[in-house]
């Protein structure tokens, strides 16, 4: 069964032809990073599974499932949860922020090299200066400014942010910033915790790729749904 055939029974739009007005009709378009413009959610979640190998296979396992469903949180909150409850200890921020920079070395590059997601960038290149477009990432804030730089992607966003402040946080200062309510905004995110975001803030949310359809479809209320950009892109 197609993933379109699915979508339909349950209260996720996947009309490419309705989605478009919804984004054409939007004043400030927000997006995560990873799994939504780059195709690099895959080579973190290795990343950390490397970070935690000498506590073994099992560790690594627990660790890679939870980033399925949380892949949206930043590294930093990750890390304090892997550690207390997966090893059992409580660790203090000067070293979540050494693991931090470990896990930096081991993923920054393959992020700048990473494909796009089909259809990101003609999709940005199509809005660029027609509609704000702005980036909510729990990359570090340096860090995802650096790369969406190297990838020379900058020109596209109005204003980049990342953790430590949290993707609320981040919905909040965006919408404050670039002067949009709440019912003009739109976020594309690929997490359930970009997903609860989005409910918490109030602004209408997309689910970008596959594993989406999956969490759209345990909710009640109306939500969209594109697998990649090349489903909207003109």
């Amino acid at each position: 069964m197609q993933f379109k055939e699915i979508a339909n029974k349950l209260m996720i739009i996947t009309n490419f032809k309705e989605i478009k007005t919804l984004i054409d009709k939007s004043e400030l378009l927000i997006f995560d990073f990873d799994g939504v413009l780059v195709d690099s959610t895959r080579l973190k979640a290795r990343a950390f599974g490397l970070l935690y190998k000498p506590y073994g296979d099992e560790v690594v396992e627990k660790i890679l499932l939870h980033n399925e469903s949380f892949g949206g949180l930043s590294r930093f909150e990750k890390i304090a949860y892997y550690h207390l409850n997966f090893l059992g200890q409580k660790i203090d921020n000067s070293k979540i922020i050494q693991l931090a920079g470990d896990f930096s070395e081991l993923v920054k590059a393959q992020v700048i090299a990473s494909p796009e997601i089909p259809g990101s960038n003609n999709f940005l290149e199509s809005y660029n200066g027609k509609i704000k477009c702005v980036i909510n990432s729990a990359t570090p804030q340096s860090e995802i400014r650096e790369i969406i730089e190297e990838r020379n992607m900058s020109a596209f966003f109005l204003e980049i942010l990342g953790s430590p402040s949290s993707k609320v946080e981040n919905l909040n200062k965006l919408l404050k910033s670039q002067s949009t309510s709440v019912d003009q905004a739109l976020f594309f995110g690929d997490t359930e915790s970009d997903l609860q975001a989005a409910e918490e803030v109030g602004v209408k949310f997309v689910g970008v790729g596959d594993k989406m359809i999956d969490i759209l479809s345990s909710k009640k209320e109306i939500f969209y749904h594109i697998n990649d950009f090349l489903d909207v892109v003109d």
